[in-house]
């Protein structure tokens, strides 16, 4: 008997890097559960590193993220069949690093920090000018900080849900309009009651926009240099208590100078908006 000849193996035929072959290949990329729908968003933008619109470079983004790789990213020569499609928005945020974004979300956050420090002392300020002019008693003097407070409070609660829910910055832009509507009109209010509700919502779109500014910041930029950022935060905080008592004390002097000062208190807010839009 003659010996059995193995059977002749088929040759595998290896798939052409056509475009029929970059469409298979082209599958969408998943980040995983733990990651929310802003987050979402976030990864979305962070994509357009790797090459807008390039199906290699984006597959290497997701690879090099799930292997810890947080290196520049060169274009690919090869590609392993199985490429890992979860990643967490927290490596993409580590590949991003800190740059021009970083820097605008970091100014921004600033000026409406600054906003915010500089209403919290208006209150204080103008106290003995609304004394004067509508003979407040010292319990409705009192009642004006103490419903500032309150509502900002409440403004830090509410807003916090908001965002978790809908997103950080439509949030931020909400209390900043309402913020910015609400210190002009109490610079123009004829009574103390209509004064003491302007500032009522003042102080909820400050618990409001405060919170989620520090949150936004920090989600926005790397682990190692979080704190910096956290940091260069409560400076604008100051710069903004800086701000309100030198322009105290050159306008609480002159006529009608209250409202001159809650017009000027209400410009940080305002310049915020503008790189928003």
């Amino acid at each position: 008997m003659e010996p059995k000849q193995p059977a002749a193996k088929s040759p595998i035929s290896k798939p052409s890097p056509g475009p029929s072959n970059v469409a298979q290949r082209a599958e969408p990329l998943y980040i995983s559960n733990r990651s929310t729908k802003r987050s979402t968003t976030l990864l979305e933008k962070a994509g357009k590193v790797a090459d807008k619109g390039s199906v290699d470079e984006s597959l290497e983004f997701a690879s090099a993220l799930n292997k810890d790789e947080l290196s520049p990213i060169s274009p690919l020569t090869h590609l392993p069949e199985e490429a890992p499609k979860m990643f967490d928005v927290n490596k993409v945020i580590e590949v991003c690093g800190f740059g021009r974004y970083q820097c605008k979300v970091l100014f921004i956050m600033g000026i409406m920090s600054l906003a915010d420090s500089a209403e919290i002392w208006l209150a204080t300020i103008v106290l003995y000018n609304l004394k004067c002019e509508w003979e407040l008693t010292n319990y409705e003097k009192a009642m004006i900080p103490a419903v500032i407070y309150l509502f900002y409070t409440i403004g830090s609660t509410i807003s916090g849900t908001l965002a978790d829910r809908f997103g950080r910055l439509p949030v931020l832009m909400v209390n900043s309009y309402l913020l910015l509507i609400s210190a002009l009109c109490s610079a123009f209010s004829t009574s103390y009651y209509f004064f003491l509700c302007c500032r009522a919502v003042v102080g909820f779109c400050i618990g409001g926009s405060y919170g989620t500014c520090i949150v936004y910041t920090a989600e926005m930029v790397p682990i190692k240099v979080r704190s910096w950022n956290m940091f260069i935060l409560e400076i604008f905080w100051c710069l903004g208590s800086i701000y309100e008592c030198l322009a105290a004390f050159f306008v609480m002097e002159l006529k009608n100078g209250w409202r001159i000062q809650i017009l000027l208190t209400a410009i940080p807010p305002y310049s915020a908006l503008i790189p928003l839009l």
